[in-house]
Parts: C-alpha cells; structure tokens; sequence
C-alpha cells in the first residue's frame, strides 16, 4: 500500500507469514543476518535482501520500520520525503545532471 502526503509517501508491505522473533528485529538489516539460520538451507536465501533495502533507504534520505508478531507476520513501513516535480528535460544521477536530450 502506497499512502502520498504532502511532504512523503508511506509505503507498507505486509505478511501474514512466520514473523521475527523480537530479539533478532535489530540484526535483520545486517548482511548475511538470518533468523532461522537452520532453515536457510530449506527456504533459501543469502542473507543480503534487508541489507540491500536498508542501503537503498540510506541512499534516499529515507526510513524504514518493522512490526512483526511470531506466527501472525511482519510489516515493514517505509517513509520516504516526495522530491519537486521534475519539469526540465535531465535526470539526476549520483551528484551530475544527465540531459535525456539526443
């Protein structure tokens, strides 16, 4: 669900899947950080998904908050500010103005 306000948008992914014990909600940004590291192997993953996401917020000036209840689910909650409409003809990328001209 994607919540637009004047100055940010919320955005919230929600489950209704094993959840995360509380103890662990402060690693699970970490890389390679897994929960239920003996069931890895059955349900795949590397560990570096959360860490990713966690980089890209950085990288947005953003935040990100997780709720999760053991055997109800988890939700993440993402606030991130709107940027001004972008009314010229450039992109920008990582500290240079890029012109989409030809």
């Amino acid at each position: 669900m994607i919540i637009q306000q004047l100055e940010e948008c919320e955005i919230t992914i929600k489950d209704d899947g094993l959840g995360i014990p509380k103890k662990h909600l402060t690693r699970i940004f970490e890389r390679f950080y897994r929960v239920e590291k003996s069931r890895s192997k059955e349900r795949g993953g590397s560990g570096l998904g959360l860490a990713i996401v966690k980089q890209i917020i950085d990288a947005h000036d953003a935040q990100i908050d997780v709720q999760s209840k053991v055997d109800k689910g988890t939700t993440f909650t993402i606030l991130i500010k709107r940027g001004e409409k972008n009314t010229s003809n450039k992109v920008h990328l990582a500290s240079k103005d890029v012109s989409l001209d030809s």
